[in-house]
């Protein structure tokens, strides 16, 4: 029966890979035979079926007696998973900080020794701590979210996850690589704010910068920057997690999209997040002449592309909220 499948499908996945095929076969055969024990003489029916599972009890207790270990922070079901994420996490925050010590030895060449022990200091200090903190917290709130439900008391058969459909599954390369961009940019929001602008070389070899953010007013909006961004981490270890979509899982993604909404409303549209002289700045450099036939188009570009981002990444979120319904409402 598909109910039984169902039973199996949810215990083997919450032990690591080695064990689930034999953890499978057996947990079959334990089945069967209680279920011979049951019914006896006379074929099953569903409610037999029903009734030997929640004698078995709720997989997840089950996966822990076949598995030997009873609490996780991070369970079998995701440790993989948590180990490539890690591994790559830390590999693009370290390509971040190695590409910022290049750009700091082309502008202050006579200080690279100061930027050697900067870089080594970032990986030590920034990198690596960072990289096992929030990549961690992330996993252990995907494992906490999948496990919200009471364990014991209010668990039914009917609770069991469906069977993966691979039309309707999240592949898991997806959320891999989503949160291996999202980590990018908190990563440049970081280590290399100061480098996000337009670039000169001037006649005497140096450098200048002409920022797109505003100086002023940037670490007043790093921290709602990161949070969304944290969120978006989260949502995406849900992922991991669920591995197909359910209602829950739309349900989180959605709440999280819209936060990720208003916070990108609130901080292109409040004015002081962009560098308010960057057209000055570009006119005082000579890449732009004023009285220009281009000047005009360049002006209305910087203007409206404030705009235009924060359309974009308000589209892409919205549809990925309802992509997720129509989905969830499929497996259903």
């Amino acid at each position: 029966m598909e109910l039984i499948e169902r039973y199996i499908y949810s215990v083997t996945k919450r032990m690591p890979e080695s064990q689930r095929v034999e953890a499978g076969e057996e947990l079959r055969v334990l089945i069967d035979n209680k279920l011979i024990e049951r019914v006896q003489d006379r074929p099953a029916d569903k409610q037999d079926v029903e009734g030997m599972l929640l004698e078995l009890g709720h997989p997840r207790i089950m996966a822990e007696k076949y598995s030997g270990k009873k609490r996780y922070l991070i369970g079998p079901e995701l440790y993989d998973v948590y180990i490539l994420v890690l591994k790559i996490v830390l590999l693009v925050l370290s390509v971040i900080v190695f590409i910022q010590f290049i750009i700091q030895v082309i502008i202050e060449p006579t200080e690279i020794i100061d930027h050697i022990v900067d870089l080594i200091v970032s990986i030590m200090a920034s990198v690596i701590p960072m990289t096992l903190g929030w990549t961690t917290v992330g996993f252990a709130i995907a494992e906490y979210v999948g496990a919200g439900k009471s364990m014991e008391k209010d668990w039914k058969p009917a609770d069991l996850p469906q069977l993966p459909d691979s039309k309707k599954q999240i592949k898991k390369w997806e959320p891999v690589v989503a949160i291996s961009v999202y980590v990018a940019l908190f990563g440049l929001l970081i280590f290399a704010k100061d480098y996000l602008g337009i670039w000169m070389i001037e006649s005497n070899q140096s450098s200048v910068i002409i920022p797109f953010f505003n100086e002023a007013t940037y670490t007043l909006f790093l921290p709602l920057m990161l949070g969304v961004i944290l969120l978006f981490i989260i949502r995406e270890s849900a992922k991991l997690k669920f591995q197909q979509w359910t209602l829950s899982l739309a349900i989180i993604t959605a709440v999280i999209n819209v936060i990720g909404i208003a916070v990108i409303v609130f901080v292109m549209l409040s004015g002081k997040f962009w560098n308010p002289n960057f057209m000055d700045e570009l006119i005082q450099s000579g890449i732009v002449n004023e009285s220009g036939k281009n000047f005009e188009l360049v002006t209305e570009l910087w203007n409206k592309g404030t705009v235009g981002v924060m359309i974009l990444f308000a589209v892409g979120l919205f549809w990925d909220s309802i992509i997720g319904f129509v989905r969830a409402r499929k497996v259903k």
